[in-house]
């Protein structure tokens, strides 16, 4: 069973926020009261103050007397919901002139926690017996007169609010409305039809989100159709090898269709690698490692990898680096980065050439240079060299074609940059790689 209120709520937020900023102010204000209260004269004192100039002109002891029973009656009439003041008139002697017939003794009233007290008045003298104030008696006078003073402010303060509360989110609802009858095909942007200020930016991020998801699946679309055309070769050489493998009559013809059938498994292989590795990179920015680890060291051991390939193809490989390189950014991009212009160089340089990899660190970057003294690379393939499917030294020559483009993808990812550059001696093809890394 769902609950009604499982949701938060603007509405009742508001109304909370509004309850509890009405209690502060009631509480300041008591607060304030509380403190003008104790900070003012006695009661006693007052009565002096206000009745001493009046009492002083009478000195008729009736007509006094008549005066100070008025005056009880008028304080007992403001005070019906506590114990009772007892006023008392004496004269300059301390006679009494006038008091309550039903005011007990003194002794009684200071039993019964009354203070009393005597303060002179023209010629007379008043005897105040004020009772006990119980400790809420306080409390409850400031609430009777802030209570409802705050009981008028409340609906006049919360029904404006919720009132525009409820108009500011207008827009949003008309946004979600908006957003349902979107297909989830549909990345265009959002109209500008909320024109709240403070909902733009809002707007603007939510379009800002619609164009990278549209950008994101015009390159999955594209990433699928250029791999399931690159995959169409090597599968279609794959059954037709297979197919000879199985009509061979003779042992020559079923080694030639085993090695081709071979080869092109290879080449399937090493293309679905490839698109693995780019569709990785793709995905998310690789985490940088908590520790350092030496870049020097990572060149050492991929050339000493590469180099029973390079020596059978005839090829010299040189490295110049530092003994040592310590770096902390992804590891993994850097290494897909070399991995791949080495392949490249390997691949596409003939036998007798020279493949130099320089590894060079600045104050704040970090240079990997990869180049040889090959056939280099032709003008009219170097505006596109690095898109994905486009194969260097001659389209004939096989490959993958996406191995510069994984060396783009996975140098952006590390915030760097690469670009083709100079080869050696003046001729073949250079690629340079600046990383803004700056080594430990």
């Amino acid at each position: 069973m769902k609950l009604r209120h499982a949701h938060p709520s603007l509405g009742r937020r508001l109304v909370f926020t509004l309850t509890l900023a009405f209690g502060l102010v009631l509480l300041v204000l008591m607060g304030k009261d509380y403190l003008e209260f104790t900070q003012q004269p006695s009661l006693g004192q007052q009565l002096s103050e206000n009745l001493g100039p009046l009492l002083g002109v009478v000195e008729d002891p009736a007509s006094a007397a008549r005066l100070t029973q008025q005056l009880e009656q008028r304080i007992q009439q403001t005070n019906r919901r506590h114990a009772p003041f007892y006023l008392a008139l004496l004269d300059a002697q301390g006679a009494l002139v006038y008091h309550d017939p039903t005011e007990p003794a003194p002794a009684t009233l200071r039993a019964q926690g009354y203070q009393i007290q005597t303060t002179p008045a023209g010629p007379w003298q008043l005897r105040l017996a004020q009772p006990p104030l119980p400790s809420t008696t306080l409390l409850e006078l400031l609430v009777e007169d802030l209570g409802p003073y705050l009981l008028i402010a409340f609906p006049c303060i919360l029904l404006p609010l919720m009132l525009a509360v409820h108009l500011g989110l207008r827009p949003l609802r008309q946004l979600a409305a908006h957003l349902d009858q979107r297909s989830g095909e549909d990345f265009s942007p959002l109209p500008p039809a909320l024109s709240y200020q403070e909902v733009q930016p809002m707007l603007g991020a939510f379009n800002g989100l619609l164009a990278r998801l549209g950008q994101q699946r015009q390159r999955e679309q594209a990433f699928i159709h250029d791999a399931a055309h690159e995959l169409r070769t090597p599968l279609a050489v794959i059954s037709a090898q297979a197919h000879l493998l199985a009509r061979a009559e003779s042992a020559a013809e079923r080694s030639a269709a085993q090695a081709g059938l071979e080869n092109a498994l290879q080449r399937a292989a090493h293309l679905s690698h490839q698109l693995l590795t780019l569709a990785r990179l793709e995905q998310a920015p690789p985490t940088p490692p908590a520790q350092a680890w030496d870049a020097a060291a990572l060149a050492q051991q991929l050339l000493a990898q590469a180099f029973p390939r390079a020596e059978a193809q005839g090829q010299q490989l040189a490295l110049e680096a530092p003994d040592s390189l310590p770096v902390r950014f992804p590891q993994a991009a850097f290494h897909s980065i070399l991995q791949n212009l080495l392949d490249n160089a390997l691949h596409y340089t003939p036998a007798g050439s020279q493949i130099q990899i320089r590894l060079e660190a600045q104050a704040s970057t970090l240079h990997l240079t990869v180049a040889d003294d090959g056939p280099g690379i032709p003008e009219a393939l170097r505006s596109k060299l690095f898109e994905r499917f486009v194969r260097g030294a001659g389209l004939h020559t096989p490959g993958s074609g996406l191995g510069l483009a994984i060396v783009q993808e996975a140098a952006r990812q590390l915030g760097g940059s690469v670009q083709l550059g100079p080869g050696l001696e003046g001729r073949g093809a250079g690629f340079v790689l600046t990383l803004p890394a700056a080594p430990i």
